[in-house]
Parts: structure tokens; sequence; C-alpha cells
């Protein structure tokens, strides 16, 4: 994982020069009591952002004043922004004055439009937008940006559909709003992950059919309880799924070709039977499942001959005691926390 580093005030030109030759920096931050005085910003724009365009600059954590953003006049050559965790933020228009974004998250509670999307770069990349007190954001705005390859929206859902006209996007998140609705997915043609989460929906059948879509994430999706949709997302390569106390069953498996890794935790299906009919399966995670036992797991492993990588929590310390020198036996067992990259 890259670095985040918050801004010192007492840095010098060499120790920003410096800075600047670490591969290993993400992120530059600050807090509201940590604001940076202006000669510093201009130095971090000239001796690092000039020539670092892959680091984020994050302004976070602004809850008992506004995060004055017009200090954004001074970082000209930032590509990537955050103003995120803020209660409020004013002088937003100061973002405009950044011509190479190509980055962009705004999650500012007291946030009341999104105006400042007219006049930032059409040819904006990423943009994650916030959950904000007012829900009537309207997301048509959206439909400039015909780069836009990654978006993540938390509690807006006026005029949502207009995302299907994005052609280029490859990552969408949706959370905070009813997922019942959500038919124009499929017309995203390069869409190849896809996150909902906090939510309500019984079923996602309406993304039958996506051809291009490779990882599914759900996480608290409520009263959702059919995957059937599973059988009919022939690229799918990435499962997964959290918080689904309502999920006990899963469909047969054994058409999803290219289903190489499943991940669950906290869902409460009550048998696993199916997971050894997917033939792509290689890697398992599969943590507070409360229903299933250690003898689920062995039958499990002993049946899905391909499988290359497990991890397995069971709610039951006995259980997890006799079933962990039989994982590690079939040398299947890593608890590295391979579950948490990206695939």
């Amino acid at each position: 994982m890259k670095k985040r580093i918050n801004i010192s005030s007492d840095w010098t030109a060499d120790d920003i020069r410096q800075l600047a030759t670490d591969p290993e920096l993400g992120i530059l931050q600050y807090g509201e009591y940590q604001t940076p005085p202006k000669e510093l910003l201009e130095l971090l724009n000239q001796l690092l952002f000039l020539t670092r365009g892959d680091v984020l600059f994050r302004i976070y954590g602004f809850h008992t004043t506004a995060a004055d953003l017009s200090v954004l006049h001074l970082l000209k050559n930032v590509r990537r922004l955050s103003v995120d965790c803020c209660t409020k933020a004013e002088h937003f228009d100061a973002i405009a004055a950044l011509p190479a974004l190509v980055e962009l998250a705004l999650d500012v509670h007291e946030a009341e439009d999104l105006a400042i999307l007219q006049q930032v770069p059409a040819t904006l990349q990423s943009l994650r937008i916030g959950k904000t007190k007012t829900r009537k954001l309207s997301l048509d705005i959206l439909t400039r940006f015909d780069k836009l390859e990654t978006l993540s929206i938390n509690g807006q859902s006026r005029q949502l559909a207009a995302i299907a006209e994005l052609d280029s996007l490859r990552s969408l998140a949706i959370s905070g709003i009813p997922l019942q609705a959500l038919d124009w997915v499929p017309r995203l043609p390069a869409l190849q992950s896809l996150s909902l989460g906090f939510g309500g929906a019984a079923q996602l059948d309406c993304l039958a059919g996506m051809a291009s879509l490779q990882q599914l994430d759900l996480l608290r999706v409520k009263g959702l309880a059919d995957l059937s949709v599973l059988v009919n997302l022939p690229a799918l390569q990435m499962l997964k799924v959290s918080d689904q106390p309502h999920l006990s069953t899963l469909p047969d498996l054994g058409t999803a070709t290219a289903l190489q890794r499943i991940v669950m935790e906290n869902v409460g299906l009550h048998s696993i039977r199916s997971l050894c009919q997917a033939p792509a399966l290689q890697d398992l995670a599969l943590f507070q499942m409360k229903h299933l036992t250690a003898g689920d797991i062995m039958v499990l492993i002993q049946q899905a001959r391909q499988l290359q990588k497990v991890c397995i929590g069971l709610q039951s310390k006995a259980q997890q005691k006799q079933l962990q020198p039989f994982l590690e036996q079939a040398g299947l067992w890593q608890n590295d926390g391979w579950w948490h990259q990206p695939y």
C-alpha cells in the first residue's frame, strides 16, 4: 500500500525534493488543525506535484470550520484531489483552477450542489461523490465526462440513470440508495467492476446478461435473498458478498466458468454445495458464516480439487480448531490477507 503522509509546516525545499523521489508516496494530506502556510503549498506545487501526477492531494476532516479550497489556486499542478470527511467547505470554484485534474473526490456533508463539476476538465477519469445532507443533487451533470473510467456515488439518486451514457466507465460503486431500479447498468459497455452497498434489493436480475462484468461486490444490500443472476454473468471472475444474513442459497455455479475468486463474510448460507460446482474457482475466503461447520468445509475441499488457496474463519472456535489442521495438510491455507487485495 502506498504511503499516506501528513504535510508538515516545517518542511524545507530539500525535504520536498527528497519526498518527490519516494516511489511509495501515494497521498499528501492535511486536516483542519494542520493547514500549511502559503509558501509551503507553493513549494509543493513546484517541487513535487509538477512531476508526481500520481500523488493525490487530500484535504480532510474539517468539521468546526469550513475547508478553505481557495488554497488550490496555489496548486495548479495537482492532478488528483480529494476533499473528504468534511462537514463543510468553501470556495469550491477553486477546484476549477486545476487544469490537469484527472481524479476528484468530493465528500462534503453540507455541499448544496454539484455546480463545480461544470467547471472541472471534462477529461476527468475518476470521480467520487460522497453522501450529503441534501438528496437533491442531480447527477445528469455527469454526462459531460465521456472519459470517466471510475465512478463512486453515495446517497445520490436523482437522475441516476444518466450514468448509462458514460461509455468509458469501467468501475462503478453505488451505495446509500434503493437498488431496485438498476436496469440501466447493463447499458454500460465497458463496465468490469460493480459495487453495491447499503441499499435495498431482493434480487439483482436486472444485471443478467452483462458480458463485460468481471467483479461484483455486495455489502449490506437490505433484503437480498436471491443471487440467481450469477449464472447469467458469463465474464464474472470475482464475487465478494458481505453482511447478507437473508441470503441462504446460491444457484448452481456449474456454468460460471470464469469465476475464480469468492469472498464471503457474515452471509446466511446454509449450504456451500454450489461452490463445489464452480469449475474455475481457485481462491475462497469465508468468514463468520454462522450456519457452516468444519464438515461442510471439508467436503468442499475434497470435491473442489481446483482450489489453490483458502482462508476460513468459522464462528465456533471448536469447529475452527477441528478445521485448521485439515486445511494446512491440504496445502491450501493462506491467511496473509490476500482477499483484501485488488483482483
